[in-house]
């Protein structure tokens, strides 16, 4: 059986301690900010992942709702917004807010449950 760890390693130097005791390293979510953090590592161009501002520094549900509009992003062929950058969790903020909606039937007040689209500047991937 293999282990892995997922989940919390953002250095190299730890990531490198970690496989001492289990077979592999998940970098999902960090992988979701930096597609080519992988490579970067292996290529020693980094010392480890950027780190988010803290509200998107976890894996609650809106560190989840952020990685998967980067994904997103990444499969539009774009580079992913930064969650370090104050600017862009600013405008992730307003996107987030902006999910809920009237009811028609009711007029109250609902939460849509969908993944949005991000509406601040992007880039082509690799620019």
């Amino acid at each position: 059986m293999k282990v892995f760890i997922t989940g919390g390693l953002r250095s190299v130097g730890t990531m490198v301690r970690a496989l001492g005791i289990v077979d592999g390293i998940g970098v999902g979510s960090l992988a979701a900010q930096e597609p080519r953090l992988a490579e970067d590592i292996l290529e020693g161009r980094v010392g480890g992942a950027v780190r988010p501002l803290a509200l998107f520094n976890n894996s609650s549900g809106l560190g989840v709702l952020a990685a998967v509009m980067q994904i997103r992003q990444v499969a539009d062929g774009l580079e992913p917004f930064d969650l370090s950058d104050p600017n862009d969790v600013k405008v992730l903020w307003e996107v987030i807010k902006g999910l809920k909606r009237s009811s028609e039937d009711d007029g109250e007040e609902v939460e849509v449950v969908d993944f949005p689209e991000w509406t601040g500047k992007v880039r082509p991937y690799g620019m």
